[in-house]
């Protein structure tokens, strides 16, 4: 077989997989009965075949309560250890990062095959995250999940060649926030949920369920405070408090920023220590409170690349987006998190402010 046609089976393959998931409301929670000592088991070998050497005590018990607890799933934690700096280094070769890929989330080593049309995909440009995304939503990954018994969870495949878009929700989580996980979870999309502490510490079982559904969560500011106003030492406050609160329960703290109201300056830029996410469309969902509105702004505005504004704390929001979604969808845009969107579409630099990633 052509080095051509392996790259075109390879992407069919992924591209199929990504349908099957749209249609046949797949669920990211592949679960089975584990124990403590099974689950360090897991996070063990994972030290072994992406690292090459033993855990680390502090390391090992860190992964394993994310697991325990359900803030994490083995997918998670098997992207962070294969796109560690530390697996980074031992993977610079194509070749080498497949084969890490083979042994630590199938078990076995890669038949020539297998590694020749991962290779040749990746060395079409493709990016890794997408090759991560086939062997995690593999059946061979899922058995190895049920065997150590911890949650599966998934990761989507996003086709660089195609629309996509970011849908963003501030103000959250709500009561009816879990609905939008659902839709965007049965559809195999994903949006951008950026919190506010004092609303994500009455609903930490749905910061959970965001990050096991493949979702991002943004910072927020605890109490949506406009940080201009603040000093240093207050910004670094409202912020820490957020990702203190987003550890907790998920394992790991947020990873973008929307400053509230969008202000910001130099002293803000500075400190934030992540990108500072913008936006293209503003629904103005707040002001209106009409689901109608609400989706013919978008439907009327949407291009690829946009970064689109709501909040999931409006019921008519929530309705509006579970109208959304699937129509997005039905029009030919993928729905991706902000940081995917920036990914395939050159980057995002902390402290920089980002209103869209066009082609």
């Amino acid at each position: 077989m052509s080095v051509r046609k392996l790259i075109k089976t390879v992407a069919a393959m992924l591209a199929a997989l990504m349908v099957f998931m749209m249609s046949s409301g797949f669920k990211s929670e592949v679960r089975a009965d584990g124990n403590p000592d099974s689950v360090r088991q897991f996070v063990e070998r994972l030290y072994r075949e992406t690292l090459g050497r033993e855990a680390d005590e502090d390391g090992a018990a860190d992964w394993t309560n994310r697991l325990l607890s359900g803030g994490s799933t083995g997918a998670d934690v098997a992207f962070g250890f294969i796109f560690s700096d530390e697996c980074r280094a031992l993977t610079v070769e194509n070749s080498d990062y497949v084969q890490v890929l083979y042994r630590a989330m199938l078990g076995r080593e890669a038949d020539e095959a297998g590694l020749n049309s991962w290779v040749s995909f990746l060395n079409a440009g493709h990016p890794r995250s997408n090759v991560f995304a086939g062997f995690v939503n593999s059946p061979e990954f899922t058995g190895l999940c049920t065997e150590y018994g911890i949650v599966r969870g998934n990761r989507r495949y996003v086709n660089p060649d195609l629309p996509m878009i970011a849908l963003t929700f501030d103000d959250g989580p709500s009561g009816r926030t879990s609905e939008l996980i659902d839709c965007l979870q049965s559809r195999g999309a994903a949006a951008t949920f950026f919190v506010v502490g004092m609303n994500a510490e009455r609903y930490t079982d749905t910061l959970a369920r965001m990050r096991r559904a493949g979702c991002e969560i943004g910072n927020h500011t605890y109490d949506h405070t406009y940080l201009t106003r603040l000093s240093v030492t207050d910004i670094q406050g409202e912020l820490g408090t957020v990702n203190d609160i987003v550890r907790a329960a998920t394992g790991t703290g947020t990873t973008v920023l929307r400053p509230p109201g969008g202000y910001h300056n130099e002293t803000v830029d500075a400190v934030a220590g992540m990108p500072l996410i913008m936006w293209s469309i503003d629904t103005r969902d707040w002001q209106t409170r009409s689901t109608q509105a609400t989706i013919d702004h978008v439907l009327g505005n949407v291009h690829d690349g946009d970064i689109i504004l709501m909040h999931d704390i409006y019921s008519t929001t929530i309705d509006a987006a579970l109208y959304l979604i699937p129509e997005l969808q039905r029009r030919g845009y993928q729905l991706v998190t902000v940081s995917e969107l920036a990914e395939y579409r050159g980057g995002a630099q902390d402290g920089v402010a980002y209103y869209r990633f066009r082609p």
